[in-house]
Order: structure tokens, then sequence, then C-alpha cells
């Protein structure tokens, strides 16, 4: 559409160079004509790219806000991860709690069986006793022997012998009678707790799982805004080449798509910011720790998300490429490091910084530390002091920096703090 315009305008000032528009149209009144109608061509025109270029240019505004959606699905998708690691450790749990509940019932019910035996072993011999006088007959004519002068020596000797086994062996009866018990009361307490316990983490898991499906819920809500805002921006590349009144309508199309992105936007960023408050006082001057990041596209306020071992996440976690600079949000000094040669289990390669207001910043899972930065060290605003990475227990994540504030004696949400600084 916009060739049009311009092969005319091309025309005329071709014709005016050449000195062939008076021939051409018959006369000097006709050239004034020509260059009024040049003039309102040229016009025209401008105004038309004026038109395209203000649709570049809020095209330019959503392209920006489709890269912040695109951040934020980065964001989910890390927080998902993270949540399904927890959510994983809490089924094993819950798993493992039922096969020890299974195991209690199982040692219960043999107990019960080798009980019942020797119940019905000692029932028999109360019998007998009742019965006979003696818990086998045979002692009964043991017990005829002794008042019987001639028997031989050697058999009433035996006859003792022999009865002094039948009142051991009852005695071992009611001896493994009272253990056995024992064994099942313990058996039946153990029951109880490993019940206890199985319950507690199906619930700890199930509570786990649907916070999960929330994460995984949000995240997709942010992967169908992005294919809408992805078609728009194809629609948007295509009217582009519309006259001007189809430029118009797109322009308006545009910037109300535009505006509408831009207020929902804000009000999410102003949300995140007053959610979970607490973030202790303001850092003035300060600068964002990771180099680059945008609250609310690089990192969210996921204070309070599930962590593995039944934790819940005190600090945010700010998402960027491997080897982003992580930076001195204000003036410090260094008081702990865990360097590269010496990391931990959980935030793998960590340096920690106190600053004038008391607080402690906290950063984990980095790639490297900058040279020169030990415990001790004096840092300023602004100074590079490690990059992000995903060392300890974020080799399965992606990359970030895990950034924890300790304030008046407790940890405390950054987020606040952080989304005014990474703007």
């Amino acid at each position: 559409m916009r060739l049009r315009p311009l092969t005319a305008v091309g025309a005329l000032v071709a014709a005016l160079t050449f000195g062939t528009v008076a021939a051409a149209v018959g006369g000097t009144s006709d050239l004034s004509e020509l260059e009024r109608q040049a003039a309102e061509l040229s016009s025209n025109l401008g105004t038309l790219d004026g038109d395209i270029a203000t649709t570049r240019s809020r095209l330019a505004v959503l392209t920006a806000n489709l890269d912040d959606a695109r951040a934020q699905l980065r964001v989910a998708e890390g927080q998902l991860a993270l949540a399904r690691a927890a959510s994983e450790e809490a089924t094993a749990t819950a798993l493992e709690a039922r096969a020890a509940h299974a195991a209690a019932t199982e040692r219960l019910d043999g107990t019960r069986t080798v009980l019942g035996v020797a119940e019905d072993q000692l029932a028999a011999q109360l019998a007998t006793r009742f019965k006979y006088g003696s818990t086998d007959p045979r002692a009964t004519g043991v017990l005829r022997l002794l008042t019987t002068p001639d028997t031989n020596p050697n058999e009433f000797l035996h006859r003792m012998r022999q009865l002094e086994r039948v009142v051991g062996q009852q005695a071992q009866v009611i001896e493994e009678a009272v253990q056995l018990t024992r064994e099942q009361a313990d058996a039946q307490h153990q029951i109880v707790i490993t019940s206890r316990t199985a319950t507690d983490a199906a619930r700890a898991a199930a509570e786990v799982a649907a916070e999960v499906e929330q994460l995984a819920a949000d995240a997709r809500l942010v992967a169908d805004r992005i294919t809408r805002d992805e078609a728009t921006v194809r629609a948007v590349l295509g009217q582009l080449e519309l006259d001007r009144t189809q430029t118009a309508n797109l322009h308006a199309e545009v910037e109300g798509h535009v505006q509408a992105l831009l207020a929902r936007l804000a009000a999410q960023r102003a949300a995140d910011a007053a959610a979970n408050g607490g973030g202790g006082p303001p850092v003035d001057g300060g600068y964002c720790p990771v180099q680059g990041a945008v609250a609310g596209r690089d990192f969210i306020n996921d204070w309070g998300f599930p962590r593995s071992g039944g934790r819940r996440h005190q600090g945010n976690d700010v998402f960027a490429p491997t080897g982003t600079p992580v930076i001195a949000i204000t003036d410090g000094v260094v008081t702990r490091m865990d360097p590269p040669s010496r990391p931990t289990r959980l935030g793998g390669i960590t340096v920690t910084y106190e600053t004038t207001d008391g607080s402690r910043w906290y950063n984990a899972h980095l790639d490297t530390i900058s040279p020169g930065i030990e415990v001790g060290t004096r840092i300023v605003a602004g100074q590079q002091i490690a990059t992000v990475g995903r060392t300890g227990n974020a080799r399965t994540t992606p990359p970030h920096n895990h950034i924890q504030r300790h304030h008046g004696g407790r940890w405390i949400n950054p987020y606040p703090t952080l989304a005014q600084l990474c703007r």
C-alpha cells in the first residue's frame, strides 16, 4: 500500500527534475496544481508513514511485554520444577511410612498367632492339672511312687526327673506367653505410631501436590497468554501492510491491547510487592542483586513456596543464565562464604554479607565467587561479588540466585525490597 504514494511522488520529482512537467500537463497553471497534489500526496504519505511508525512503536512495546511474559513463564517453570521435587520427596516419605505401618501390622499378626499357640498349650496343661492333679498324667504315677516303699530306687529317680522336666516345661510356656503378651503390646503401640506417621505424611504429600497443581495451572495460564500475545504480534505485523484506515484501526487496537497488558502487568507487580509484607527497611540507592533482572519477569514473590525436605522457601529465586553477575545491593562486609572448594550440600557456593542497617544478605547456588572476596572483605554497592549458577541442591533446576534477608533476628521476605531495586 505504501508503494503507490511513494511511486507517485517519485514520478513527480523526476518530472520536475527533467523539466517535462509543462509539456506533460499542458501549461504553467497546471504546474501549481500538480505541485499542490504532490504536496498533498507527500503529506498523506507522511501521515501514513507516521501511523505505521506509531504502530511499529506500539508493536515494540507489545513485543517487550511478550518478552516479559516469556521470562515469567521461565520463572513459573523453575518454581514448578522445585515444587515437583518437593512433592516427589513428600510422596516417597508417605510410601515409606505406609510400608512401616504394614510391617508393624504384620509383626502384630505374627505375634498374635504365636501367642495363641502358647495360650492353647497352657490351657491344655491347666486342663490336665485340673483332671489329674498334674500337667502330665505320668506325674500322678510318680507321686504315687513317693508313697510306695518297695519301688526300685533307680526307677524312682527316673520318675522324679520326668516330673522335673514337666514342671520346667510348664514354667517355660508361661514365661513365653508373658513375653509374647509384652511383644503384642509393643506391636500394638508401634501400629498406633506408624499409623499416625503415615497419616501425617499422606496429608503433607497431598498438600504439596495441591500446591504443585496450582503452580502448574499458573504456568499454563502464562503459556496461554504467550500464545495469544504471539498471535497478536503476528496479526500486527500483517496489518502493517494495510492502508491508512486499516492502519489507524490497527493502531487503536494495538494501543488498547498494549495498555491493557501494561495495566495488568502493573497490577500484578503491585500485588506481588504487597503480598507477604514485612520486607524490612528499604535500601535507598541500592542495586538489584542480579544484573539485568526485573521483578515480575525474572523472579516472583515465591516466599513460602514448598521446597524439598518439607521446608518452605525463605527467600526469592532470581532466575538468570549461568555466569550472570551477582551484585552487592549496598555497602557491607562479607561475613561468610562457601567457596567452590567447600560447597555446601544445600546452598552450594554461597556469599553472605552484612550491611549497615543490620541486614544479612545470603546468596546461594552461585557458579563462581569474584577474586578478592573473602570473609572480612569490605564491598561497595554495585560491586560484582559472584556469578549466577546452579550448585548445591539446585543442580537439577534452572540457574538462579537464591537470596535471603535476615533482619531483626529473623529471616524476612526480601521481595518488597528486591521489587523496588529490580525495575
